[in-house]
Protein backbone atom coordinates (compact mmCIF):
# COMPACT_ATOMS: atom_id res chain seq x y z
CA UNK A 1 0.00 0.00 0.00
CA UNK A 2 0.84 3.39 -0.65
CA UNK A 3 2.81 4.79 2.60
CA UNK A 4 2.27 9.09 1.85
CA UNK A 5 0.13 10.89 0.53
CA UNK A 6 -3.56 10.98 -0.34
CA UNK A 7 -3.71 7.34 -1.41
CA UNK A 8 -1.93 6.61 2.26
CA UNK A 9 -3.56 3.17 3.57
CA UNK A 10 -5.79 3.32 0.66
CA UNK A 11 -6.71 -0.50 -1.11
CA UNK A 12 -8.21 1.13 -4.54
CA UNK A 13 -7.92 4.63 -5.51
CA UNK A 14 -8.28 6.77 -8.49
CA UNK A 15 -5.79 9.96 -9.25
CA UNK A 16 -6.72 12.57 -11.84
CA UNK A 17 -3.97 15.18 -12.42
CA UNK A 18 -4.84 18.68 -13.75
CA UNK A 19 -2.53 19.96 -16.11
CA UNK A 20 -1.88 21.07 -19.40
CA UNK A 21 -3.78 17.89 -19.76
CA UNK A 22 -4.82 14.55 -17.82
CA UNK A 23 -2.99 12.04 -16.20
CA UNK A 24 -5.04 9.30 -14.49
CA UNK A 25 -3.84 5.93 -12.63
CA UNK A 26 -5.92 3.89 -11.15
CA UNK A 27 -4.27 1.76 -8.03
CA UNK A 28 -5.80 -1.64 -6.98
CA UNK A 29 -4.58 -3.64 -4.13
CA UNK A 30 -2.36 -0.97 -2.84
CA UNK A 31 -0.55 -0.68 -6.48
CA UNK A 32 -0.77 0.84 -9.93
CA UNK A 33 -2.52 -0.97 -12.57
CA UNK A 34 -1.14 -0.45 -15.93
CA UNK A 35 -3.60 -3.14 -17.98
CA UNK A 36 -2.52 -5.28 -20.93
CA UNK A 37 -1.24 -2.40 -22.97
CA UNK A 38 0.02 0.31 -20.72
CA UNK A 39 -3.51 2.81 -21.08
CA UNK A 40 -5.35 0.98 -17.66
CA UNK A 41 -6.57 4.11 -15.55
CA UNK A 42 -5.87 6.64 -18.81
CA UNK A 43 -8.70 8.61 -18.74
CA UNK A 44 -7.47 11.67 -20.72
CA UNK A 45 -8.45 9.36 -23.56
CA UNK A 46 -12.22 9.02 -22.44
CA UNK A 47 -14.66 10.25 -25.56
CA UNK A 48 -17.08 12.92 -24.69
CA UNK A 49 -18.04 13.39 -28.12
CA UNK A 50 -18.39 12.33 -31.33
CA UNK A 51 -14.58 11.98 -32.57
CA UNK A 52 -15.82 11.57 -35.84
CA UNK A 53 -16.95 15.18 -36.10
CA UNK A 54 -15.18 16.92 -32.99
CA UNK A 55 -11.57 14.89 -33.61
CA UNK A 56 -9.35 15.28 -30.75
CA UNK A 57 -11.78 18.13 -29.09
CA UNK A 58 -13.84 15.02 -28.70
CA UNK A 59 -11.52 13.70 -25.81
CA UNK A 60 -11.72 14.24 -22.27
CA UNK A 61 -8.36 15.71 -22.06
CA UNK A 62 -9.08 18.29 -24.60
CA UNK A 63 -12.10 19.59 -22.70
CA UNK A 64 -10.50 19.47 -19.34
CA UNK A 65 -6.84 19.72 -19.87
CA UNK A 66 -5.77 23.22 -19.10
CA UNK A 67 -4.25 23.91 -22.52
CA UNK A 68 -6.96 23.26 -24.67
CA UNK A 69 -9.37 24.54 -22.44
CA UNK A 70 -7.83 28.14 -22.18
CA UNK A 71 -7.24 28.02 -25.74
CA UNK A 72 -10.86 27.44 -26.48
CA UNK A 73 -12.04 29.99 -23.50
CA UNK A 74 -9.53 32.61 -25.33
CA UNK A 75 -11.53 32.07 -28.38
CA UNK A 76 -14.91 32.56 -26.96
CA UNK A 77 -14.03 35.33 -25.19
CA UNK A 78 -12.36 37.01 -28.15
CA UNK A 79 -9.20 37.19 -26.45
CA UNK A 80 -5.84 36.52 -27.70
CA UNK A 81 -5.01 34.42 -25.04
CA UNK A 82 -6.16 34.35 -21.24
CA UNK A 83 -4.15 32.46 -17.92
CA UNK A 84 -5.72 29.87 -15.56
CA UNK A 85 -5.74 32.75 -13.22
CA UNK A 86 -7.42 35.35 -15.23
CA UNK A 87 -10.03 33.12 -16.08
CA UNK A 88 -10.49 32.02 -12.52
CA UNK A 89 -10.27 35.99 -11.64
CA UNK A 90 -13.38 36.60 -14.07
CA UNK A 91 -15.31 33.43 -12.70
CA UNK A 92 -15.00 34.66 -9.31
CA UNK A 93 -16.35 37.92 -10.28
CA UNK A 94 -19.35 36.80 -11.81
CA UNK A 95 -18.27 37.04 -15.45
CA UNK A 96 -21.54 35.46 -17.14
CA UNK A 97 -19.14 33.57 -20.16
CA UNK A 98 -16.74 32.82 -17.61
CA UNK A 99 -18.95 31.22 -15.09
CA UNK A 100 -21.25 29.54 -18.19
CA UNK A 101 -17.76 28.18 -19.61
CA UNK A 102 -16.81 26.89 -15.93
CA UNK A 103 -20.06 24.91 -15.41
CA UNK A 104 -19.84 23.62 -18.63
CA UNK A 105 -16.06 22.84 -17.57
CA UNK A 106 -17.37 21.48 -13.83
CA UNK A 107 -20.12 19.34 -15.59
CA UNK A 108 -17.97 17.16 -18.27
CA UNK A 109 -15.40 16.90 -15.34
CA UNK A 110 -17.80 15.38 -12.69
CA UNK A 111 -19.65 13.39 -15.66
CA UNK A 112 -16.50 11.74 -16.10
CA UNK A 113 -15.83 11.37 -12.41
CA UNK A 114 -19.33 9.10 -12.61
CA UNK A 115 -17.99 7.59 -15.47
CA UNK A 116 -14.84 6.32 -13.60
CA UNK A 117 -16.58 5.47 -10.51
CA UNK A 118 -18.90 3.23 -12.08
CA UNK A 119 -15.91 1.61 -14.20
CA UNK A 120 -13.32 1.06 -11.42
CA UNK A 121 -15.42 1.73 -8.29
CA UNK A 122 -12.69 3.45 -6.25
CA UNK A 123 -12.93 3.99 -2.07
CA UNK A 124 -11.46 7.76 -2.92
CA UNK A 125 -10.85 9.74 -5.94
CA UNK A 126 -7.65 11.92 -5.68
CA UNK A 127 -7.43 15.24 -8.04
CA UNK A 128 -4.13 16.99 -7.94
CA UNK A 129 -2.79 19.40 -10.46
CA UNK A 130 -2.47 23.50 -10.16
CA UNK A 131 -6.34 23.51 -10.39
CA UNK A 132 -6.68 21.62 -7.33
CA UNK A 133 -5.06 24.57 -5.36
CA UNK A 134 -7.90 26.76 -6.07
CA UNK A 135 -10.65 26.30 -2.95
CA UNK A 136 -13.42 27.90 -5.73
Amino acid sequence: QHRSGSLKGVDSGYMLVVGTGIGGAYVKNGKVETGSHGYAGQASLILMGDIRTQGLSSLFSSRTGMAAFLISAAEQMNRESISGEEFMALVKSGDQKATAMFDQYMNDFTNTLFTLQMLFDPEVFVIGGGISADEY
